[in-house]
């Protein structure tokens, strides 16, 4: 059907007197005013040339894309100037549409289609898996850097939705982007999937193309598990999977937790329990409560935290808070901690787990040292939510790392463990 808009006009000058062979040029009343395309018929099929001299009828004649554009007719010193002169069936445009303006071209070839122009490589619309787009739209206007831009999000397979739509409303034609913008001269290749289509274009159709870009994938981190590409739908407790991508979701609020454990809060082992110590510091009068170890027995603490009830009921690690009462030059020392899980019911007199040891140095006289994290420690018995776990602390004189030959005073421990919610309800 016909699809571009006719602009006609006898040329003449401000008497009014006709200008035979006049030179009509037309252009776009946009930025740098570029030369529009123009045709000798209505389907768009016929370029003519651009300026063009009128006949001794001085009439002048021909089909553009809709837009506003500036005519003006020149014969000799006589100049005649049409500014923003409206063509198009609404106005400026064809139809009020988005869309970047372009022609449609009929061939179906890897080449250039022609400025203003875009072909497909296959003339049957469901069957089109490539589309040619020259660089500069109908407007004469270079849009390689937002063709550029086609490629910049999504997935390979999933870039974004094309639409190309007629400016009057008849036909279109839809297709998801995939892969890469491939440069060609003067001209860009997109790979397409079709996914809907109405009508055929025709030769010099006008059209408006427009992409809709994909997001780009976001993730959310839990405590080792990413999830990538799920909507998560959040309660108090976990959460659900909206779109689910075949991975596991994790509370993002679960974690690694800390308890502080004084010297104050432990009690020595009757059997090998160590001296407990007070001292005060000489020049501040700050107070230092810990349990005084010997550098030759081993000798042992306990203490008893009550876990809650979001703890995973896995492993937990610990660092151990110390110092010493004099200089010495053989400094390190060695530190062990185990535990034992008891629910009710279950009998108290049950063996430790396996104690783990982190050693650490020091050497001077009154300064705070704090090991390393230690290994993993797995707690004996049959862990449970609520449990109370008993713990045991040790010097481990008989370590290879543990050199010094006085008393090591402990001040108190970090325990760290691992939480599967964020409440306790």
């Amino acid at each position: 059907m016909p699809t571009l808009a006719r602009w006609q006009s006898t040329i003449v000058d401000q008497a009014g007197n006709i200008l035979p062979g006049a030179s009509v040029t037309v252009r776009a009343e946009t930025g740098g005013a570029p030369l529009a395309t123009i045709y000798s018929d209505r389907a768009g099929t016929t370029p003519i040339a651009n300026p063009f001299t009128v006949g001794v009828d001085a009439f002048a004649a021909f089909h553009v894309v809709g837009g506003a554009y500036r005519i003006t007719a020149t014969l000799g010193s006589v100049t005649q100037d049409y500014r923003y002169v409206a063509i198009g069936r609404a106005a400026e445009a064809d139809q009020v549409l988005f869309g970047v303006p372009y022609a449609f071209d009929t061939g179906t070839s890897d080449a250039d289609p022609g400025s203003g122009k875009l072909r497909f490589n296959n003339a049957t619309p469901a069957s089109v898996t490539t589309l040619y787009i020259d660089i500069v739209n109908s407007l004469a206007a270079d849009i390689s850097a937002y063709l550029a831009t086609w490629d910049d999000s999504g997935s390979s397979s999933d870039r974004g939705v094309i639409i190309i739509q007629s400016r009057d409303g008849t036909n279109y034609w839809m297709g998801t982007v995939t892969g890469s913008v491939v440069v060609g001269t003067n001209y860009r290749k997109i790979s397409v999937t079709h996914l809907g289509s109405a009508g055929t274009f025709t030769a010099g159709e006008a059209l408006g193309i427009v992409m809709i870009r994909r997001g780009t994938d976001g993730s959310i981190s839990g405590p080792g598990t990413t999830v990538v590409g799920n909507i998560v739908l959040w309660n108090s407790t976990g959460g659900t999977v909206v779109s689910d991508s075949g991975l596991t979701v994790n509370n993002i609020a679960t974690g690694k937790q800390t308890i502080w454990v004084p010297a104050a809060a432990m009690y020595a082992r009757t059997t090998n329990g160590p001296g407990a110590g007070t001292a005060e510091l000489a020049t501040n009068k700050i107070m230092i409560k810990s349990f005084d170890f010997d550098a030759t027995t081993q000798e042992f603490v306990q203490f008893r935290v009550g876990m809650p009830k979001s703890w995973n009921e896995g492993t937990v690690t610990f660092q151990a808070i110390w110092s010493h009462a004099a200089t010495v030059t053989n400094f390190g020392v060695a530190w062990s901690l185990a535990g034992l899980a008891r629910s009710d019911t279950d009998a108290q007199d049950t063996a430790f787990g396996t104690a783990v040891v982190v050693t650490d140095t020091g050497g001077t006289t009154d300064t705070e040292y704090i090991t390393a994290e230690s290994g993993a420690v797995t707690i004996g018995g049959t862990p449970a939510e609520l449990d109370e776990v008993v713990f045991q602390l040790a010097r481990v004189p008989a370590d290879a790392g543990d050199t010094m030959t006085i008393d090591a005073r402990l001040q108190g421990i970090r325990l760290f463990y691992t939480t599967n919610a964020n409440t306790d309800a």
